[in-house]
């Protein structure tokens, strides 16, 4: 059988669902059928999106240069 889900769905269902022995049944195929990614959103009437927009980004090359980003995923994309 095969199919579509997400990277995180992916590892989210099996971390709840499947018992080790199960997980080994399964591969997530590469490369991926479809790739998304996030967004933040903010109103274009709202005067302070830009600033807002502006302090996320900052925020997340924080996380990023420091390494924060990864430690914050690795748990979400494990099967563990």
């Amino acid at each position: 059988d095969i199919f579509p889900v997400n990277r995180i769905n992916f590892y989210g269902l099996m971390r709840s669902k499947f018992t080790k022995k199960e997980k080994e049944q399964f591969k997530l195929l590469s490369p991926p059928v479809f790739s998304s990614s996030s967004h933040v959103v903010c109103a274009k009437t709202n005067d302070k999106c830009p600033y807002y927009i502006e302090k996320f980004n900052q925020g997340l090359q924080v996380l990023i240069k420091k390494g924060t980003k990864k430690q914050i995923l690795a748990p979400i994309l494990s099967l563990e």
